[in-house]
């Protein structure tokens, strides 16, 4: 019986290979593709780790695997704005919430009181880099000399700290680049 251990992409493959082989046929008596199967699952397990869920990411799988709606799931979150705001991780789960999930959407208990992150931690973050963006792109608009060249900095200084609008607006006034 010709078995190695599975210990990188190519030994995956030829294991693969081996088991697809007892799907074609008539398998061969023995371990052979129990043993393969083991060492296949094993190697995943070790290469690929599958990570937790956390409570948002659980009563998402949730809803969509049941076909839940949002309106089905407000009165076992209290509200609609607390739904929201649990859904786009911007307020943890109450307790109470969690118990009631559990009961109705038989998600188990420890999935839904497991910590995770606040976006609201995040979104301070921005608002402090799109703050920092705005007065060094003041200070190179208010230099004195040759303000032109420091426009497309002070553009791209902005454009950075937040892609989809500038924080500040810049404008032209006779022939000096100001920011508001």
């Amino acid at each position: 019986m010709d078995i190695r251990p599975v210990s990188g992409e190519a030994d995956q493959d030829w294991a693969l290979a081996e088991v697809g082989r007892h799907f074609l046929g008539e398998p061969e008596p023995g371990d052979r593709f129990d043993v393969l199967s083991s060492l296949i699952e094993a190697y995943e397990a070790k290469a690929r780790p599958i990570e937790a869920q956390d409570a948002v990411d659980a009563v998402k799988t949730v809803t969509i695997d049941r076909r839940i709606s949002r309106e089905e799931l407000e009165p076992l979150s209290g509200s609609k704005p607390r739904l929201s705001e649990f859904l786009d991780r911007k307020r943890g789960l109450a307790v109470a919430v969690a118990d009631r999930m559990h009961s109705e959407l038989k998600i188990p208990a420890h999935m839904l009181i497991r910590p995770y992150a606040i976006a609201t931690q995040a979104r301070a973050k921005g608002k402090r880099d799109r703050r920092e963006a705005c007065t060094s792109a003041r200070r190179l608009c208010h230099r004195n000399e040759r303000p032109v060249c420091y426009l497309a900095e002070a553009i791209d200084a902005l454009a950075c700290a937040h892609p989809r609008r500038l924080a500040c607006q810049v404008r032209w006034s006779s022939m000096k680049v100001e920011m508001k």
